[in-house]
């Protein structure tokens, strides 16, 4: 939508500038009439606005990975900026004590979700599987 990679926005904007976006992204998209799914990034529902927006026009699931499981997805991608440390010794033992941390600071607003899947274990598929019948209780 930016015209341009996430990391991009970063280096141009910073994380605040990327987050405005963000907070523009989910206003204008929770203001719409047609149901949508958005796969947001991690940091997109902290604000506390872009939360109770969400929480309010739509159904948030929180899918919650180990941080053991979240360093080996992420360890080779580049596009995170938030996640991208300099390599050398003990890079994935830092990368881990990162993650966890973030987590640690994010959990209370996820945990804030009105649903939970821990992740771990299960394919994309079994998660949506799990969304789509929570979604058929609800209606």
């Amino acid at each position: 939508r930016a015209g341009c990679a996430i990391r991009e926005i970063f280096d141009k904007e910073g994380e605040s500038g990327f987050r405005e976006m963000e907070r523009r992204v989910i206003a204008e998209t929770a203001a719409g009439e047609t149901p949508l799914v958005i796969a947001a990034g991690g940091g997109a529902l902290v604000d506390e606005g872009s939360l109770a927006l969400a929480r309010q026009r739509g159904v948030v699931v929180f899918i919650r990975s180990a941080p053991q499981a979240i360093v080996e997805r992420v360890k080779k991608n580049d596009k995170r900026p938030l996640l991208h440390l300099p390599a050398g010794q003990d890079y994935e033992k830092r990368l881990l004590s990162h993650i966890t941390q973030m987590l640690e600071q994010r959990m209370p607003l996820y945990l804030r979700s009105h649903f939970l899947i821990d992740r771990d274990g299960l394919e994309a598929e079994d998660v949506a599987g799990l969304i789509v019948a929570y979604l058929e209780k609800m209606s």
